[in-house]
């Protein structure tokens, strides 16, 4: 339960696609993951985590529409076995081609930045520091109302001192 409270409000890996995407550019990555081969939605997300080394998924949400999208730009088309699966089209392959400088662009800024191991080691401390923090806070919930009151607002300085020392330190 708490792992999901802190995955649905701390998106590290929307800030990390970010700076190294525009908006729109996932249809870059799709049609690039489907010029391999043809795939399913969460093969798609897999191969899109992968290519950002883990630090970013692209939620079902962001890959759907741009599927559907892409489909009827037919640039895409879907076959059904099990699973509904997309494959790139002849014009699919033709606009890839024209756009390869972006898919290159994205890729080539992954995988020569040298911080991108870093982002991820601190991601994990961060997470770490919200699950414990999470934690505590439901457990001192179910002891004492003016304990957890008095903790929660301890907290809550905390983080807002700490915020505050990360941005001097950044800057």
């Amino acid at each position: 339960m708490i792992k999901r409270i802190i995955d649905s409000t701390i998106n590290f890996g929307s800030k990390v696609a970010e700076t190294f995407m525009d908006k729109g550019d996932i249809k870059y990555l799709i049609l690039n993951a489907l010029n391999k081969k043809p795939m399913h939605g969460y093969q798609l997300i897999s191969d899109i985590k992968e290519e950002f080394l883990g630090l970013y998924s692209p939620s079902p949400g962001t890959i759907y529409p741009a599927l559907q999208m892409l489909e009827e730009q037919e640039l895409i088309k879907t076959s059904k076995k099990e699973k509904k699966n997309y494959e790139i089209t002849n014009k699919g392959r033709e606009y890839l081609k024209e756009n390869q400088l972006k898919v290159t662009r994205i890729l080539d800024s992954l995988r020569t930045n040298r911080t991108i191991p870093k982002l991820k080691e601190l991601a994990v401390e961060l997470k770490e520091l919200s699950v414990e923090t999470m934690k505590l806070a439901a457990k001192s919930a179910k002891e004492s109302t003016i304990k957890h009151a008095e903790s929660m607002k301890k907290t809550k300085t905390i983080l807002k001192n700490t915020i505050q020392e990360i941005k001097n330190a950044w800057s």
